[in-house]
Parts: C-alpha cells; structure tokens; sequence
C-alpha cells in the first residue's frame, strides 16, 4: 500500500553537480524507462524544515527506484516517486558516500524547470509529497 509522505522544506542553492549528472545518458534512458520522464538538466534542492526531519529520515530508508549506472566511476542512485504542487518527478536520494549536501537537505528531479512554472526563489518554503511503499 502506497502513502504518500508531505514535507516542507525552504528553496536553497545546489552545488551545481546536478545539471552535468541530470543530463548523464544512462541516467536520462534509466529515468525515462523507470520513471517516465527524462530530467530537466539539474535539481531542485530543498532544506527540510526542523518538524519534518523525522519524514525524512523515513524516505531515506526507502529502497526506491534504482539508477543503476553502467560505469563503475559512477555512484548508483535511489529515487521515489514524487511532486511539487501538480509537477510529478522524483526525489533523488544519492548514496551517503558521495551525498555534497547536508543531511537535512533533499533533491527533486523534474521533467520540466520547476522553479520557473512556480514562480518560486531562494528562501520560498514548498511542500514535496513523496510516494513510500
């Protein structure tokens, strides 16, 4: 049974790693046959508001969506399935090893430029639901 999870996070800067991983081809063919949609180049990062934290760490023992990558220079990725508002993507859940945020910090993969369509900036709190199960 499926249930889906809503957390609420404020709008932050990335590192700018996910444009060039984003538009990897594996990861676009994987995310196209897996979750069907190929990912808009980079991602939408989010730092879960202190209330939620206890969601999140819920979802990060979630096994998800496998990007498996053919190379082995590359780290494997989760995913599990979700949306902001009426824009359906992924959460991306990379492996702790090679995770360059913080803890509390949470990235949204998306076919289309997410925070364009919103209408949303740094600092603006959004609201990802995230599917489990």
């Amino acid at each position: 049974m499926r249930e889906i999870l809503a957390i609420q996070g404020r709008l932050i800067s990335g590192v700018k790693q996910a444009a060039f991983f984003t538009q990897l081809e594996w990861v676009k063919e994987q995310c196209l046959e897996k979750l069907g949609f190929i990912p808009y180049p980079g991602t939408v990062n989010l730092e879960v508001l202190e209330i939620d934290l206890p969601k999140l760490r819920l979802i990060q023992k979630e096994e998800g969506i496998r990007l498996i990558p053919p190379d082995p220079k590359f780290c494997e990725g989760r995913t599990l399935r979700a949306s902001i508002e009426s824009i359906r993507g992924c959460l991306f859940i990379p492996p702790q090893e090679a995770n360059v945020h913080q803890p509390n910090i949470i990235e949204f993969m998306a076919p289309v430029l997410v925070k364009s369509i919103l209408g949303v900036e740094e600092g603006d709190i959004l609201t990802i639901e995230v599917e489990r199960g």
